[in-house]
């Protein structure tokens, strides 16, 4: 054990101070160490808040040129499925320009119809062609003229632009069937879809074989011989894929027949498929069926026999697919 003589040491001052530097040293490195340690603990949570809200200002700054769009959410609605747009994909659609200190915000109309033309790659269901299968079990291809959805791509850039310039949020149902809606379509067509393709509700027509079929829910609820345009006289049938335009009862049907004759006709029952093209009695018909249309065979139109017609006006409806071949 080492023995200190307090008294010599404070006699001889030259070995005290050594000593008391070290004590001092010793006392000034505990507390600093203290000091550290307890600062950390109670400091780390003001570091991470400040670290959070840096994140959320940088965030908020992101966009802070765009002023009140800053909140802006459109979201289009197309059958069940939503596109939701919001101020990341807004953004993307206007070219900020800074003026005398301000800043005003520019449609960039190149972003807007990249996005409506991949919008129309993802929903248009519209094909030259819809494969049919007949009643006869067999398979043909036939035009299409009236089915599927297009989308408008020239309304459709000038609509979205006039909604981001309005700098409201919009909710749009584009396919409701409304006026409104249909704009934003070329074509639409009821429950049509290349999933669900033309649906179970139809009216198919061969035109060989003189002979018309209604179906509904898959099952057929009429059929009946026709009699279709005369082909000698080139005013054949239009084959293709269509749709019921119209129903009218107790019409009067005009027009010019191949040789140039206008023709004034009246009827109980008018179903067009085509522009001055469609369904409808024709009590002047003797018979249907057979070769009759080769001879005295209509303007175009599918003549029936008049219970057949008023039967088919009460089954048909708008936007019904009419199949002819």
């Amino acid at each position: 054990m080492i023995k200190f003589d307090f008294k010599k040491l404070i006699e001889d001052k030259k070995k005290l101070y050594p000593l008391i530097a070290v004590v001092l040293t010793v006392v000034v490195l505990i507390i600093a160490v203290s000091v550290a340690v307890s600062g950390s603990e109670s400091g780390k949570p003001d570091d991470d808040k400040t670290q959070n809200t840096t994140q959320t200002e940088k965030k908020k700054s992101k966009y802070s040129d765009y002023g009140e769009i800053a909140d802006m959410k459109l979201t289009l609605t197309i059958g069940k499925n939503k596109e939701k747009i919001d101020i990341k994909k807004i953004s993307q659609w206007f070219i900020p320009k800074e003026e005398k200190g301000k800043i005003t915000l520019k449609a960039n109309d190149d972003s807007i119809k990249l996005y409506v033309r991949k919008l129309a790659q993802k929903y248009n269901t519209y094909t030259d062609f819809i494969k049919f299968k007949t009643s006869y079990s067999t398979e043909c291809d036939l035009e299409n003229k009236m089915s599927g959805w297009i989308l408008d791509e020239d309304y459709s850039v000038k609509k979205l632009k006039s909604l981001i310039l309005a700098k409201k949020s919009v909710s749009l149902d584009l396919t409701d069937n409304s006026k409104a809606s249909n704009k934003w379509w070329l074509r639409i067509v009821s429950d049509y879809s290349q999933d669900k393709g033309y649906g179970d509700d139809y009216i198919e027509v061969s035109i060989d074989n003189q002979h018309m079929w209604v179906y509904k829910d898959g099952k057929t609820v009429l059929e009946s011989d026709v009699i279709t345009g005369n082909p000698n006289q080139d005013s054949a049938t239009p084959t293709g894929a269509y749709r019921v335009l119209a129903k009218e009862y107790k019409t009067v049907l005009k027009g010019q027949d191949s040789y140039g004759n206008d023709y004034s006709t009246n009827v109980d029952y008018w179903i067009p498929f085509v522009e001055g093209i469609g369904f409808h009695d024709a009590v002047w018909q003797s018979a249907f069926g057979g070769y009759t249309y080769l001879s005295q065979g209509s303007n175009g139109c599918v003549n029936l026999p008049l219970d057949v017609a008023a039967s088919l006006y009460d089954l048909a409806f708008e936007q019904m697919p009419v199949f002819i071949y």
